[in-house]
C-alpha cells in the first residue's frame, strides 16, 4: 500500500510540473506574438508615413513632415490597454484625406473660374472704353500741306502728309452675337458694333473725330478687356492746304511773293487698333 500511494504522489507531481511547463510556454508564446504583432504594426506605420511624406514634398504641401507617432508597446502588453497618442501631437492626415481636400480645393477653384467667366461674359460688351493707334489715309481732293515754298516762281511742295498716324481714344458699343467669332473664337469670346474716336489736340480740345465699324476679341474667358480692331472715316475739321489760287508745281497767283494756306475739312480712311480697359 506504501509503495502503491508513493507511486500516485509522484505521478501527480509529475502531471502539475508538467501543467505549469505548458502554462509558462502557451504564455511566452502569446507574448511573442503580441510582439510580432506590434513590430508589423510599427513598420505599418512607418510605410504609410514615408508615403504620406512623399506626397507633401510632390504637391509642397508642406516644408517639414508632421510627425506620427507610434503606439506604446510598453503597457500595452502586460495591462491590455490601447495605446495613446500624446496630446499635443497633430496626427498626420492619410493619403485618402489629401486627396479629398485636394479635390475639393480643385472643385472650389472651378465653382469661383465658373463664376468669373460668367460675370466677364455678362459685362462684356454694350458701351466700353479703349485707347489704340490709327492710320489716316486721306480721301480729300486736296493734299494736305505742312510746308511748300515758291522756288524760280513755282510752288513746290517741301512736306506734305496724305497718311497720318494718331494716338486715339474711342468709345463703342458691342453687340454679342450668339455663334462663334473669327479664328474659331467662342461666342462669348467677341463682340462687333459701332465705335467713336477722337484726337485730343494741344491748341484745340478735339483734333479729328471718326467714327466706324469695329470688333473686338476678349484676352481671357474670365476678363471683359479686349483687343479691338475697327475701319471707318475720319474728319479733320482744320486741315490744312494750299491757299485758293496755289497749285502745287505751278506758278503761283500774280503778285503773291509767298505761299499762302488754308485750313479745311477733310475727310479719310481710318484704319484703327485699340485695348479696351
Amino acid at each position: 500500500m506504501t509503495f502503491v500511494a508513493l507511486s500516485i504522489a509522484l505521478c501527480g507531481g509529475d502531471a502539475s510540473a508538467q501543467g505549469s511547463r505548458e502554462s509558462a510556454a502557451q504564455d511566452d508564446l502569446h507574448r511573442r506574438e503580441d510582439e510580432r504583432a506590434v513590430a508589423r504594426q510599427q513598420v505599418r506605420v512607418a510605410r504609410e508615413q514615408d508615403r504620406l511624406d512623399a506626397l507633401r514634398e510632390t504637391l509642397d504641401l508642406t516644408t517639414a513632415p508632421v510627425a506620427t507617432p507610434l503606439p506604446d508597446t510598453g503597457n500595452s502588453l502586460v495591462t491590455g490597454d490601447t495605446p495613446q497618442q500624446s496630446s499635443s501631437t497633430t496626427p498626420a492626415p492619410t493619403p485618402a484625406q489629401t486627396k479629398a481636400a485636394l479635390r475639393q480645393a480643385e472643385g472650389f477653384a472651378d465653382i469661383e473660374r465658373n463664376l468669373a467667366a460668367r460675370k466677364a461674359a455678362q459685362d462684356f460688351g454694350e458701351f466700353g472704353l479703349g485707347a489704340g493707334l490709327s492710320l489716316t489715309i486721306d480721301l480729300g481732293s486736296k493734299d494736305r500741306i505742312a510746308d511748300a515754298q515758291i522756288v524760280n516762281g513755282i510752288v513746290r511742295v517741301i512736306d506734305q502728309n496724305n497718311a497720318v498716324a494718331r494716338l486715339l481714344l474711342e468709345t463703342h458699343y458691342f453687340f454679342k452675337p450668339q455663334r462663334s467669332g473669327p479664328f474659331g473664337l467662342e461666342e462669348k469670346m467677341w463682340g462687333l458694333g459701332p465705335f467713336v474716336a477722337i484726337q485730343p489736340g494741344d491748341e484745340r480740345i478735339v483734333e479729328a473725330i471718326g467714327l466706324g465699324l469695329m470688333i473686338g476679341f476678349r484676352r481671357e474667358e474670365t476678363r471683359t478687356d479686349s483687343f479691338n480692331i475697327g475701319i471707318g472715316f475720319m474728319i479733320d475739321p482744320n486741315t490744312r492746304v494750299l491757299g485758293d489760287g496755289f497749285v502745287a508745281n505751278a506758278a503761283p497767283p500774280p503778285g503773291e511773293t509767298e505761299v499762302r494756306y488754308r485750313e479745311t475739312a477733310q475727310k479719310g480712311l481710318m484704319l484703327l487698333t485699340s485695348f479696351s480697359f
